[in-house]
């Protein structure tokens, strides 16, 4: 029973006295919830070590994991997921391949992604509950699995609690723990690795199922810590830096009233020129917002350090004025740099 919800829950193993055998075909097996669920003794049958793990879904499956963060980011409820960073990171992804990725997240996450434009990065989504059975991105070579399905202490306390197990999250000093340092006990552990760890890689195994032209397997980008750790994933990190199209950050508007400029690719520029083009964009009802000349200013550097701007200081005052260098490539969601 749930305490918080006043629920009950009732779990009723099937009947199978009148079998001889039963076998169980289970790619991340939990021999203690497999028991549970049968009221049955289990004999578990490893087919694969964790190297022969490894060597299958490299060089069977053809799969190349990358992780690209080491946060746990938790995204089923919808509050882990973060809009304008992880459509960067969707779109930094998308740049780097040359191609259109395939996106596994959590139903809450994709409709939050759907409502800042996702849909111009992607159409090809699908929710962790919804993997069962789950074909069709079958022939998809490039994926992101985006963050993990953590289904909530109450769920991970009921099937700990059907073994008459406590699986009370661990605290240091009233706090709880979270993240990947969240601690349910021995045997509430085994149950979080399930449902988390474990589907995330069921998750990853979504993609490049089957072989077309000769062609099979899928570079995956996993975007939480939280899986196996037999997993074999090469580390590219992600640095992003989000932009959102706010007083405040607003470096949208300052590449459009760049891109405003008559001749904006071949002649330079003062942080004022683009202050007043603002200022004017805002006057004839184009834009919402406006600018500071600082925040212009600051926005220009940054454009440069990332280098789709060259800058230099000129005249007595040493005023900064900038040049195009690759800002007609410059992303909508932000820049995004990948570690090696």
């Amino acid at each position: 029973m749930n305490p918080n919800s006043n629920n009950w829950t009732f779990l009723l193993p099937p009947d199978v006295s009148s079998a001889e055998s039963i076998i169980g075909l289970d790619g991340t097996p939990n021999k203690a919830l497999w028991k549970q669920t049968l009221n049955e003794e289990i004999q578990p049958l490893s087919l694969l070590s964790s190297t022969g793990k490894r060597e299958y879904l490299q060089k069977i499956l053809g799969l190349q994991l990358v992780q690209t963060t080491n946060n746990w980011k938790s995204v089923q409820s919808g509050e882990g997921a973060a809009p304008p960073k992880d459509l960067a990171v969707i779109e930094g992804i998308a740049r780097k391949e040359g191609q259109t990725p395939a996106l596994i997240s959590s139903q809450n996450a994709i409709q939050a992604y759907r409502r800042e434009g996702m849909d111009e990065l992607t159409e090809s989504t699908e929710h962790y509950g919804n993997l069962k059975g789950m074909n069709t991105f079958k022939t998809e070579r490039l994926g992101i699995i985006l963050g993990n399905p953590h289904p909530g202490d109450a769920k991970i306390q009921k099937w700990s609690a059907f073994a008459g197990k406590s699986a009370e999250p661990k605290e240091i000093n009233g706090e709880q723990m979270r993240g990947a340092d969240t601690d349910y006990g021995s045997y509430g552990n085994q149950v979080m690795e399930t449902f988390i760890h474990d589907e995330v890689l069921q998750a990853a195994m979504r993609f490049g199922r089957e072989e077309t032209d000769g062609e099979k397997g899928a570079t995956v980008y996993i975007h939480t810590c939280a899986f196996p750790s037999w997993l074999p994933v090469e580390e590219q990190f992600v640095s992003v830096n989000s932009w959102t199209n706010t007083p405040k950050d607003g470096v949208q508007l300052v590449i459009r009233a760049v891109r405003d400029l008559n001749n904006w690719q071949e002649r330079g520029w003062s942080v004022r020129e683009i202050r007043e083009r603002i200022h004017r964009l805002k006057e004839e009802g184009i834009i919402a917002d406006d600018l500071s000349g600082t925040t212009v200013r600051n926005w220009l550097k940054k454009l440069a350090e990332q280098g789709y701007l060259t800058m230099r200081q000129e005249g007595q005052g040493h005023a900064y004025h900038f040049l195009n260098q690759s800002l007609e490539d410059a992303p909508k969601y932000g820049h995004v740099e990948f570690s090696r």
